[in-house]
């Protein structure tokens, strides 16, 4: 992988070893549920508060900003600032990276993600890094391993939380109050004329309303177009309207409670660990400008 990738990606949060905990873990008469607040619109769930997000731009942010001043150092003095904030809210994803779709934000901005970044000040930083890493590469490779030397490794814990949550996520999608809303949506959905209407809601859009939509492989439109608002909004009517967005909620939560219960020193300590690492980014983005 080219080494600017990595300065300019996302990074995913690496949590663990296995998904399994340690013995004396177990704390299955713990009072956990008085320890989290439901919030269906946010999509608020139990184990966020003990990860990472997947797509948090901090890792991304603080390795950004070390190369900057690492690259200025050298004489680079146009080496371009991050083109985006560590603590940007995005209206369609919550902290932990998780669609919101509701009626409102279909109506503003159909099935994509309100971008947390001008694509055109991201586009133009990329433009400008790449030009100066193309013409003092050792510079920038010297740069980049200072900076993945000063940020250190993500934590790692014997817990996966991560991979707790997708077992959690997975398990909500075949719960049968869940699978009879999908039905009821579906039917709710026959006016729209979608012939490939997926089993899973949130895998909407489907591909012939992607090809309908102007959507490509590699792009789409920078604004959804009146009749992506249109399915859009009749979508997320005939997911409240069904029961599902709020069926799935419940189910998705449960489960997760349930593995908080199961785990919870185990998640504790993972916490512990993680809210150290983020204490250190953000210490390394505020003391190099970022």
């Amino acid at each position: 992988m080219d080494r600017r990738i990595a300065v300019v990606a996302a990074a995913a949060a690496v949590m663990g070893l296995a998904a399994c905990s340690s013995p004396g873990d177990a704390e299955p008469h713990a009072d956990v549920e008085s320890m989290f607040t439901k919030n269906v619109a946010h999509w608020v769930m139990p184990l966020d508060s003990f990860v990472l997000a997947p797509e948090s731009p901090k890792q991304s942010t603080a390795r950004w900003a070390l190369v900057r001043t690492c690259m200025v150092d050298k004489g680079h003095t146009d080496y371009p600032a991050p083109p985006y904030s560590s603590d940007v809210d995005s209206q369609t994803r919550n902290s932990s990276s998780r669609i919101l779709f509701d009626g409102p934000r279909a109506a503003r901005w159909g099935y994509r993600d309100e971008p947390i970044v001008d694509p055109d000040v991201l586009q133009a930083a990329h433009a400008q890094l790449d030009a100066i890493a193309d013409a003092a590469p050792a510079d920038f490779e010297s740069c980049d391993d200072s900076a993945a030397d000063a940020m250190g490794p993500p934590p790692q814990s014997t817990l996966d939380v991560a991979a707790v949550g997708v077992g959690a996520y997975a398990a909500a999608k075949q719960d049968p109050a869940v699978l009879a809303a999908v039905d009821t949506w579906k039917k709710c959905m026959a006016p729209q004329g979608v012939v490939d209407l997926p089993d899973d809601p949130y895998a909407m859009p489907s591909d012939s309303l992607r090809t309908r939509f102007g959507w490509s492989s590699d792009a789409r439109p920078s604004q959804a177009g009146a009749d992506e608002i249109a399915v859009a909004t009749a979508d997320a009517a005939c997911r409240e309207s069904s029961g599902f967005t709020q069926v799935r909620y419940d189910a998705e939560w449960d489960r997760q409670l349930a593995q908080v219960e199961d785990n919870l020193a185990a998640l504790e300590r993972a916490k512990e660990a993680w809210d150290d690492y983020e204490a250190r980014l953000d210490g390394l983005i505020a003391a190099n400008g970022g």
